[in-house]
């Protein structure tokens, strides 16, 4: 809820590995939407539509679900600023996904090639229309653990497979994370704002370790800042080179 509201985001699917998880991720959402308006109305919106797919529901079902999507409208009349409709192994039997532009992966379980798939559907766009496309994956800390544990943390585990998945797209967009030091031929790169966000107005990060290139910086965003060394160590040893991590 929060990356939706803060990067405005709409509409956005969420993949899920099991039909459990996906039921109660959806019932979630609906019980929170309430609460985080009341904190935050500015932010948050009042209502939001969640719902989810998997392979077992019936064609009937799966028609009203998508419709729902599609209009923004949930099933007792309500009009919603902003949709979830979750899947379970089901991204390409009949999800429309080029209507959304984002992706939130709440479980990154799941063999390579199913993560490649969703990562492609994700990206798919209608023909001659641009899409930005993001992919939201949660980083969970356990106990004792910081942001700063990116080497050594399991909880990053699932942002360096979604990398991987990335990659088998287009390796040149992740291994530019890797040359935190590298100057960007890109200028005047358009953010979700509007704001021209040019190279040439970077200084130096808070802790003097260099500055990331433009498409980097544009690629990889955290939610809380990132030393850009330990960034280009983190997708070194853990996407480029996985086999080298130890544990």
């Amino acid at each position: 809820m929060k990356a939706s509201a803060e990067e405005g985001f709409h509409p956005t699917l969420v993949f899920h590995h099991q039909v459990k998880e996906a039921e109660a991720f959806a019932a979630g959402l609906h019980r929170v939407a309430g609460r985080v308006h009341a904190a935050d109305p500015g932010l948050y919106p009042r209502a939001v539509w969640a719902d989810w797919l998997c392979g077992e529901h019936k064609p009937l079902h799966r028609r009203r679900v998508l419709d729902e999507f599609s209009r923004g409208i949930a099933a007792d009349g309500t009009v919603v600023e902003k949709t979830f409709p979750g899947s379970v192994r089901v991204l390409g039997e009949g999800v429309d996904t080029s209507r959304c532009d984002s992706v939130y992966f709440a479980d990154v379980r799941g063999s390579m090639p199913d993560l490649v798939q969703a990562v492609g559907r994700a990206l798919r766009i209608r023909p001659g229309e641009g899409k930005v496309a993001a992919l939201v994956v949660p980083v969970l800390l356990g106990p004792g653990e910081t942001a700063d544990s990116m080497l050594t943390s399991r909880a990053f585990g699932g942002l360096a497979r979604l990398l991987e998945a990335l990659r088998a797209h287009d390796a040149r967009v992740v291994e530019a994370l890797a040359e935190p030091q590298a100057r960007s031929r890109v200028t005047g790169v358009q953010t979700r704002s509007g704001q021209g966000d040019d190279e040439e107005r970077e200084g130096p990060d808070a802790e003097g370790q260099g500055r990331l290139s433009v498409p980097a910086r544009q690629l990889l965003k955290f939610s809380t800042p990132r030393n850009p060394a330990q960034l280009t160590a983190f997708i070194n040893l853990r996407v480029l080179n996985p086999e080298h991590a130890h544990w």
